[in-house]
């Protein structure tokens, strides 16, 4: 199988990313400044949660070196962000994007420079979400070390998922050791979908002092009608 190599050349220096979370999260998020790490396993894609390997026979030594794969791969973790979709059409947009992961618009987007991230060398790999009908799975060898085969094949591991998921246009971070990135002098903006609502107005006592100026959305989305609040600022470093 011919290895992909999508993620190599892709830079994001000077892009904006976005994570969407819940909005009692975004508050633990502001505290410590930081996005954790969580289990490569723990995604809500089921494929991708059990991604299929093929094995040269059904031998015991063939299943053993399959669970060895499997008991490696549990050790990975990611960061789920998102870029935008182009110039005009920004992430903080998706409105599906808000559906499942801003909690069904009652959450928070944060922006983030991606050029400003603290991003250590414990990340091992880093790029975009590769959206394709025909992903095609790699064969384990029973003489294949299971290291080297996960780095051999880490963009079907961690960077290939299936057409359905394109939506989402999601760039991604994984690491084997590293708990958390520090986001502390990369947030740029904050996005809530509504100004009328309690959770709005916490969140614009939180990061208050912060606040450069807060805008409609939609007049930054070329006249597009998003209910969406930014609250925007210069430094939120303390």
């Amino acid at each position: 199988m011919n290895r992909t190599t999508f993620n190599a050349d892709f830079n994001i220096n000077d892009m904006k990313l976005y994570h969407f979370t819940s909005f009692n999260t975004f508050v633990k998020i502001w505290h410590t400044k930081s996005l954790l790490f969580q289990p490569y396993n723990n995604v809500n894609d089921c494929l991708e949660r059990s991604k299929f390997v093929k094995v040269q026979d059904f031998s015991d030594e063939s299943m053993n070196k399959l669970n060895e794969l499997d008991n490696q791969l549990v050790t990975y973790k990611q960061i789920s962000l998102m870029l935008d979709y182009s110039e005009k059409v920004k992430g903080f947009m998706s409105t599906m994007m808000w559906g499942h992961y801003g909690d069904k618009g009652y959450g928070v987007c944060i922006e983030l420079d991606s050029d400003k991230l603290d991003l250590s060398d414990n990340i091992i790999k880093r790029g975009v979400i590769h959206y394709s009908l025909d992903i095609k799975p790699p064969t384990l060898q029973k003489e294949d070390d299971i290291l080297a085969f996960i780095d051999t094949y880490s963009d079907y591991f961690f960077f290939q998922k299936t057409k359905e998921w394109e939506g989402e246009n999601e760039y991604r971070l994984i690491s084997c050791t590293q708990a958390k990135i520090d986001i502390n002098n990369a947030i740029s903006a904050v996005y809530m979908f509504g100004y009328d609502r309690p959770e709005t107005q916490t969140v614009l006592q939180i990061v208050g002092e912060n606040i450069l100026h807060v805008v409609m959305a939609d007049r930054m989305a070329n006249d597009l009608s998003y209910p969406i609040i930014a609250f925007k600022w210069k430094d939120i470093r303390k």
